[in-house]
């Protein structure tokens, strides 16, 4: 709604990119994780390693 109001455009855009973009990247580096792993340890891992994705 706030598109078709003309207010906060900018932060609507980016919002809606996100949403279409974090599923992605994460189905991505999902297919990555070694085996044994479940999807949360596998993003506590990422993060230990310093990979930015899981942010």
């Amino acid at each position: 709604m706030s598109i078709v109001k003309k207010k906060l455009v900018i932060v609507s855009i980016i919002t809606i990119i996100l949403a279409m973009t974090i599923p992605i990247i994460s189905i991505i580096n999902s297919i990555g994780r070694e085996e044994g792993l479940d999807e949360f340890e596998h993003f506590i891992a990422q993060l230990q390693q310093g990979f930015n994705w899981p942010i």
